[in-house]
């Protein structure tokens, strides 16, 4: 800070001496890129420490601020553990979630995440785009250097939803750690002002919606030396978490961690970069750049005021286009995105796109507007896809166990429109109710055969048996897709869609795991036609099975001469097993009034009713229409 302090009263004396000696430097008009400036030799218009003549004179230029360019993005591997205590029995235990991708896997990503300025730009483009190529928001100095992790995949969040949430339920568990493993890669970018930066300063973030504030969760300065152009990974362990960054971040909302580099020591300049960002930030407007191809900070001088194309001009010279009052342009990113009504009509352009300007709140036009220190520009090229999956609100969804009753239950999602993704995890739980043991069998008297002096009465009995039997049992989804998930439905505005047909027509898409399946559709409108202006409600709709069936034993069929034995051998299985006599059996009308029904139950036409209970999970996805 005492550095910092010498170095602005420096430039300050430096700038008053001018004014008060009467010394008047010798001073040169230079065009740069088209813009005009007077510079002054042994000024420093962009704050970078050095004065407009030396930058000039090895090829640098004086109103764009050269600072080392150290990209900090996470990798995609992280560990959480979770100690808990078990308050009913006092066990203790651990769980982990460990994404485990390996660096050969196809879906290994070196390097995820964006500055906070780059996701509200995109968002804000999102609200307005049909209307103006112009949004503004609320700017914070973090916007430019705070790196989000981005959303955990859908299925792999929602199926530790259903393992792990309940260990955060503090009737029944007390959680004693959380510890989080994870991997940063730290580069610096290839430059020849810059050949290395040292021991680098992270610090790590989640947001606490109880408090509604930004909380540190570690800081630890990596005593490492970054060369530029290496891929620097480092591992981070951090021990303590505040647990509401699990049970309500990543479970409830599928957040993580934000991470910061906070500070690192400039070698060749023998200052640390708080120092060289704070001289910066005084003399300078941070310009960010997003493109498909890359995000990147520039901070250009701005003197007294500077107009946005002036701005332009010095990044890059003539190869921008303004045309009635609204960038066209940047290098070869054209604009040229369709018209549209709504933003689902884009999200197949993965090649056309249209720039977006996002600032702090201004008092005129951004084109007539004089930009200082104090204010923000970040330029992005939106592809149409890109545009059109900004997500205006997410809808979660949790219930530790839904189940049937003996006929169905229903289970709300939420909201949807047609620009909307859903996904949904359901784990198998239980099976109950009552099950049926059934067989047959056939009674028969083959009468006297080759015996003499005998009187022959053959009778045939065919006789069936159900035997209703309590069922409660766990849960397995068939991966043929019978039993119980050919029972689920997806409901759209009331009308019922059976998910079996909606997976084999390819409408959802389908995912198992060992704990149950994960369904995510993308086109709401392939299943049921819905409006943006309407209020459209989704949710899912489980049955339990129901089907009316004879019950107990029942006298299917009889013949021979001696037939009549039939329904009195039945009546003696019933009663002796104390199984039910079928009020179906052949002929009952006839031979029912025999039986002894002190003895025997009645076996009236029953229903086989099977319940089942499952876990839910769901996110909804509602993007800017």
């Amino acid at each position: 800070m005492k550095l910092f302090i010498f170095l602005l009263i420096t430039i300050n004396l430096v700038s008053c001496s001018v004014k008060t000696d009467g010394d008047v430097e010798q001073e040169k008009v230079t065009e740069l890129e088209g813009r005009i400036d007077t510079i002054s030799l042994n000024y420093d218009s962009d704050g970078d420490l050095m004065n407009d003549e030396d930058e000039k004179n090895i090829g640098r230029n004086p109103l764009i601020a050269d600072l080392p360019g150290v990209m900090v993005r996470f990798l995609q591997n992280y560990k959480i553990s979770v100690s808990y205590k078990d308050l009913t029995t006092g066990n203790e235990g651990l769980f982990e979630i460990d994404t485990k991708v390996g660096a050969n896997n196809p879906d290994f990503k070196y390097r995820v995440g964006n500055v906070f300025l780059r996701e509200n730009s995109y968002r804000a483009a999102a609200s307005i785009g049909k209307f103006s190529d112009h949004s503004w928001g609320e700017y914070k100095e973090h916007d430019l250097s705070w790196v989000k992790y981005p959303d955990i995949d859908q299925r792999f969040f929602q199926e530790n939803v259903m393992k792990y949430s309940k260990y955060f339920n503090e009737e029944v568990f007390v959680i004693t750690n959380v510890s989080v493993e994870l991997e940063n890669s730290i580069k610096l970018n290839p430059s020849g002002d810059f050949k290395q930066v040292s021991n680098p300063e992270l610090t790590f973030r989640f947001y606490n919606y109880e408090s509604e504030s930004y909380e540190i969760i570690h800081s630890e300065t990596v005593e490492r030396n970054i060369i530029s152009g290496v891929n620097e990974v480092v591992t981070i362990k951090f021990e303590n978490v505040n647990p509401k960054l699990i049970s309500e971040n990543y479970f409830k909302k599928g957040e993580f961690i934000i991470s910061e580099l906070t500070n690192y020591e400039i070698p060749n300049l023998k200052i640390d970069y708080r120092t060289l960002a704070a001289s910066i930030a005084h003399k300078t407007v941070p310009v960010v750049y997003n493109t498909p191809l890359e995000t990147r900070v520039d901070y250009v001088a701005v003197g007294k005021g500077v107009k946005f194309s002036e701005i332009l001009n010095t990044l890059f010279g003539k190869k921008f286009v303004i045309e009635n009052e609204k960038l066209k342009s940047i290098n070869q990113f054209q604009g040229n995105l369709p018209k549209y009504e709504y933003l689902n009509e884009l999200r197949t352009l993965d090649k056309k796109g249209n720039w977006f300007i996002f600032t702090n709140r201004l008092n005129k036009h951004y084109l007539e507007h004089d930009f200082n220190n104090e204010d923000v520009i970040s330029l992005s090229y939106v592809l149409g896809k890109d545009l059109s999956s900004q997500v205006d609100e997410k809808i979660f969804s949790y219930s530790n166990e839904v189940k049937t009753t003996d006929h169905f239950q229903t289970y709300t999602l939420g909201n949807i429109y047609p620009n909307s993704e859903v996904s949904f995890f359901i784990e198998s739980k239980s099976l109950f109710g009552e099950k049926i043991k059934h067989w047959t069998d056939v009674f028969r008297n083959q009468g006297c055969g080759s015996r003499h002096n005998c009187v022959s009465f053959p009778y045939k009995c065919d006789v069936s048996f159900n035997i209703f039997e309590k069922l409660d049992t766990k849960l397995s989804f068939s991966k043929e897709l019978g039993g119980e998930i050919s029972r689920i439905y997806l409901i759209v505005n009331g009308s019922e869609y059976k998910l079996v047909d909606l997976i084999n027509d390819k409408k959802v898409s389908l995912s198992w795991s060992d704990v149950g399946i994960s369904i995510s559709m993308r086109n709401i409108n392939a299943i049921h036609e819905i409006s943006n202006t309407d209020e459209n409600l989704l949710g899912l709709k489980i049955n339990a099975l129901r089907e009316s069936t004879f019950n107990g034993v029942k006298l299917v069929s009889m013949s021979g001469k001696a037939s009549y034995e039939c329904p009195g051998l039945v009546s003696f299985l019933a009663g002796s097993n104390k199984w039910p006599l079928s009020v179906e059996s052949q002929n009952f009308g006839e031979w029912g009034g025999t039986v002894n029904w002190s003895t025997v139950s009645r076996g009236e036409r029953k229903h086989l009713v099977q319940m089942f209970s499952v876990g839910i999970t769901s996110v909804i996805s509602n993007f800017h229409n």
